[in-house]
């Protein structure tokens, strides 16, 4: 009996072991409890003895098969089919190993199919399931590497029950070791249903922040010492309820900024405090026009903080300050690029950050696509590429991130027959398109029709995790399936990148 290590919240699914039933026939599983109290639910299926969390998988002897299940231990460092086996399987005969490892051009129909299906290593390696089991998890709308695990928080669709989990919808949190389950957090919104997205996690003085989405009562921060026990340190969107969500989190000169977004009756915000318990008010963005309805993004370059704002009437506005306290337009009707740098359709300032000498600043832009910009000092402004870099349905520039020397960039497509899209850059001007139309390595969405965009990125144990965006186009008959996280496993050098281009 060869044994085949069932990875939990992995990419190894029901599908999986029914395609090796379909191919082999009868396939059984053994079982084990949960390893603690937050453990991820079983997986749904019709087949209770396929739905262990942290489970073995024993294929019978009939197959001469010996190569692992799942591409999980690729993106632990395993490539060679070989090392697979050694790691995976006890009590294997050699020479089925020797037939299971060779060349897919040399084995039997049967074993090259299961080959490419299970061993062939991925570029992006999914490392949750859709979701996490809850359709209505539809974005991972932020992550966070904390205390040894990777925290991922989400959007949920609505306030029903969902169906998969059975229970009331509200925002998520879920951690990760690495190699377990992962763990619930909480699927409440921590208590409150009215918290329908935890939009931001970050580290600060020790501790775990976390904010949210509440159109109802307000915004809320919440901080936690362990990542499972949480306190709440902000309530009421700052004592009005019109502020509907904090957007940012940041530090800056030892003290921690906190964005709001207003629902439009009045401007956005920006609140800091010097341990996470007090707040003042710092800035208050009506002066520059109520139409500049939140703050969406922070960013700390050359000494001075950034403030990227959402206005849907003259476009954006980037406003900055050496002190948290004074600020001036950098982008906006009084500086030397106009609002929207020049075009009104770049209506929100959707992330900044700093690479190679240079900040970076990407829009939303529902018309032209997404638009990058790029500054030395801040006041004076170029564009990187063209609008939604050559594809008008690439409306959102959504996040980006420095990972191992290049600039990345996840982007949300508003076209039903593309999806999410990935690019990177060494030089911040000649990108490569990993994911979606000409990419390297993968289709729109990695393959999810219903990925729309790329919503996160998180640096966990040195390794680089990709969140989506999940939501559902009803009229061309797709339906979400819960936000998926992805690893990539850096295939080749960033130097063999294909389809690099000047945009």
């Amino acid at each position: 009996m060869i044994s085949f290590p069932l990875l939990p919240g992995s990419v190894t699914s029901v599908q999986d072991v029914q395609l090796i039933q379909d191919l082999l026939g009868p396939v059984t599983s053994t079982r084990h409890p949960a390893t603690s109290e937050g453990a991820e639910a079983p997986l749904p299926s019709s087949q209770s003895d396929q739905s262990a969390t942290t489970a073995s998988l024993h294929l019978t002897t009939r197959t001469a098969l010996a190569v692992p299940i799942g591409t999980p231990a690729l993106a632990q460092g395993a490539t060679d089919p070989a090392e697979l086996v050694s790691r995976h399987t006890t009590g294997v005969d050699m020479s089925l190993v020797e037939r299971a490892t060779r060349a897919p051009a040399e084995m039997p129909p049967l074993l090259a199919r299961l080959h490419e299906r299970f061993c062939e290593e991925d570029a992006f390696v999914q490392v949750n399931r859709d979701g996490w089991g809850d359709p209505q998890q539809v974005y991972v709308w932020d992550m966070a590497s904390f205390g040894g695990y990777l925290y991922a928080s989400t959007l949920n669709l609505d306030g029903t029950q969902s169906a998969a989990s059975g229970v009331e919808g509200a925002a998520a949190i879920y951690r990760w070791d690495g190699s377990g389950a992962w763990e619930v957090v909480t699927t409440t919104g921590l208590g409150n249903e009215n918290n329908d997205g935890f939009r931001r996690l970050f580290e600060w003085n020790d501790m775990l922040y976390t904010v949210t989405l509440n159109d109802t009562e307000g915004g809320e921060i919440w901080r936690s010492a362990d990542g499972m026990n949480w306190e709440q340190v902000v309530s009421g969107g700052f004592n009005d309820p019109s502020n509907l969500a904090i957007r940012d989190l940041i530090d800056y000169n030892g003290k921690l900024y906190a964005t709001v977004q207003n629902d439009g009756t009045g401007g956005g915000e920006i609140w800091r405090s010097p341990d996470g318990e007090t707040w003042v008010q710092v800035a208050g963005f009506s002066g520059g026009g109520a139409a500049n309805s939140s703050v969406h993004t922070l960013m700390e370059f050359d000494g001075f903080l950034y403030a990227g704002t959402r206005n849907t009437v003259n476009g954006a506005q980037i406003w900055r300050s050496a002190d948290g306290m004074s600020w001036e337009q950098a982008v906006g009707p009084n500086s030397a690029e106009g609002s929207g740098f020049g075009n009104a359709n770049n209506t929100v300032i959707f992330q900044m950050i700093e690479f190679g000498g240079a900040l970076y600043a990407t829009t939303a832009n529902p018309e032209d696509g997404f638009g990058m910009f790029r500054s030395l000092d801040g006041l004076n402004w170029e564009q990187v590429g063209a609008y939604g870099f050559g594809d008008p349905d690439q409306h959102f520039g959504w996040r980006m991130q420095v990972f191992e020397g290049a600039l990345w960039l996840g982007t949300a497509n508003d076209d039903p027959e593309k999806g999410a899209a990935l690019w990177r850059s060494e030089d911040g001007v000649t990108w490569g398109q990993l994911v979606g139309g000409d990419g390297t390595y993968d289709d729109w969405g990695f393959g999810t029709d219903a990925n729309w965009g790329v919503r996160s990125f998180a640096i966990h144990e040195d390794e680089l995790y990709i969140g989506t965006a999940n939501m559902p186009y009803n009229e061309q008959g797709l339906e979400a399936t819960g936000a998926e996280i992805y690893v990539w496993t850096d295939p080749d050098p960033v130097s063999t990148m294909e389809h690099d281009m000047m945009i």
